[in-house]
């Protein structure tokens, strides 16, 4: 392999998997496609160009062996909707596709994405899958949440607690939350196995990628109620009440407190077979219940062997 391209290449996600892809494929040039100089240089051996992918165009890239794209949001804003960066990207990655070279593809995008999904995330990450999956030489990994440092997830949690020290220890939830399970996977095992199936001509077109536990909800909470040093009492709320306060004020106001999107996902479990990920990665994919307890500074052994782990 010769030259790669990694789109988003500066994200949570993008920067770690543009690094290992470097460094398991020191005979080629990795090309560090980023929007913006970053604020941290990348390594000498990492090249960065900065390029608008809906604005410029894409024959400045020259020819690659693989395209990655790591580009993604959790959230979407009148200026860059679902449709456009999920969608709208993976058409013009595969209308330029000759221009570069006739690239390997590979594509990281959400355990659950479908084109029948409610969840806006989700449906537009699937019908982007689904344009993907037409062609030859693709492979997409789905993986359940990431665990980057100060993920979205654990800054949900903290606003959380914030919100029950407030109420004195108590914290409405909507009914179905604290039963919600996700099936994290580490960075690391995320690189890693991105790097392997960019070895395998032979590896799958689609890989659920996921840890090797499913957490609940409501063990996430009682941990982070051990950084606080306080018990967390939720109280279960009817959605009735609750969805016409989130959806309609919340999400439309506070949009950084939480959107529509996030508060749907909240009731669906988020949880894949491990197998296909071992498989690929020839190893157990880490747990990732440390990763939590480092998250929320729960390292307490007396105070966290109160917490159901999974």
């Amino acid at each position: 392999m010769k030259r790669i391209l990694v789109l988003g290449a500066n994200g949570q996600i993008g920067r770690p998997l543009t690094e290992g892809l470097a460094a398991a494929f020191p005979e080629a040039e990795v090309v560090a496609v980023v929007r913006r100089a970053p604020k941290q240089p990348f390594p000498k051996h990492i090249t960065p160009f900065q390029f608008r992918v809906f604005e410029e165009d894409w024959r400045i890239l020259g020819q690659a062996d693989l395209l990655v794209n790591a580009i993604g949001q959790i959230r979407e804003s009148p200026d860059c909707t679902f449709e456009q960066i999920h969608q709208g990207l993976v058409r013009l990655i595969l209308q330029h596709r000759n221009q570069l070279g006739n690239p390997r593809i590979l594509q990281l995008s959400a355990l659950g994405a479908h084109p029948e999904q409610k969840v806006a995330f989700l449906r537009t990450k699937g019908l982007a899958d689904a344009q993907l999956l037409a062609e030859e030489r693709v492979h997409i990994l789905r993986p359940s949440i990431v665990c980057t440092p100060d993920t979205v997830l654990v800054q949900k949690f903290r606003m959380l607690a914030r919100i029950s020290q407030f109420l004195g220890g108590i914290l409405p939830v909507p009914d179905g939350f604290l039963q919600t399970r996700i099936q994290p996977i580490l960075i690391e095992d995320l690189v890693d196995l991105s790097i392997a199936v960019a070895q395998q001509a032979e590896a799958p077109a689609l890989i659920e990628a996921v840890g090797p536990e499913p957490i609940s909800m409501d063990a996430l909470l009682a941990l982070i109620g051990v950084e606080k040093r306080f018990t967390i009492r939720p109280v279960r709320v009817s959605r009735k009440l609750l969805d016409p306060l989130v959806e309609g004020v919340l999400a439309s106001w506070l949009p950084h407190v939480i959107s529509t999107d996030q508060y749907a996902l909240l009731f669906s479990d988020n949880v894949g077979e491990v197998a296909e990920t071992q498989k690929w990665l020839r190893r157990v994919p880490g747990r990732t219940w440390p990763f939590w307890e480092d998250a929320f500074q729960a390292k307490r052994p007396t105070d966290v062997a109160k917490v159901n782990r999974p």
